[in-house]
């Protein structure tokens, strides 16, 4: 990881006030991160992929796309989609203001607009992805769609991660996945909060397929 990157997180995790793209300081909720293991987590997945196309659902602060940002602009490969219609308004652009000053913006384009539309447009414009990190909304529906669409999405061989494992709501969409779509594999990771998944091939199921999922 780049110093600068490092210091800047550090100040973060400290819980330091950071400035918003209104020129304003503005406090951080303590309970709106991802830990440093799991930020180290999606930086060393997104660098052994080097995914041309990686997209993210749920910017807030920007903790987990600066680490991936970081990986990306230090070795010089990839362009990533960051999904978050509340990035300017609730979060203050603060995530924006802190790519802009590591130099990181040409890498990141913010997409202001919800998951289902933002994701539905891409599939229509052919964006293809080999990398997604779901960290939006955390109602069970809401996850599920957020994967259903970023299947549609990712190329084979790609990945797929599910934070916040912790929630009813998140295991319940990964119990689905594990028990219905063959066509992924579990990738297991040493960091309990997160369900990552690799796309093996492409869904070949029945029309009428279904396995409960407890």
């Amino acid at each position: 990881m780049l110093e600068r990157t490092r210091e800047l997180l550090d100040s973060f995790y400290r819980g330091d006030p950071q400035p918003g793209i209104d020129g304003v300081t503005h406090a951080l909720d303590p309970a709106t991160r991802v830990s440093r293991e799991q930020g180290e987590l999606l930086a060393a997945l997104h660098e052994r992929l080097r995914p041309a196309v990686s997209i993210e659902i749920g910017m807030a602060y920007g903790y987990s796309t600066l680490f991936i940002a970081d990986a990306m602009h230090e070795h010089g490969y990839g362009r990533h989609f960051a999904i978050d219609p509340f990035q300017r308004g609730h979060w203050h652009g603060i995530a924006l203001a802190a790519l802009e000053r590591l130099d990181f913006g040409h890498r990141v384009r913010h997409v202001n607009d919800y998951s289902l539309p933002a994701l539905v447009r891409m599939h229509e414009q052919g964006v293809r992805a080999d990398y997604v990190f779901i960290d939006g909304m955390h109602t069970f529906d809401g996850a599920f769609v957020d994967f259903v669409c970023a299947d549609r999405l990712l190329n084979v061989g790609g990945i797929i991660v599910l934070d916040d494992m912790w929630m009813p709501s998140i295991r319940k969409v990964a119990a689905f996945i594990a028990a219905n779509l063959e066509h992924y594999q579990v990738v297991d990771t040493p960091v309990a909060n997160v369900f990552c998944v690799m796309k093996k091939a492409e869904d070949r199921r029945a029309w009428d397929h279904f396995a409960d999922f407890g």
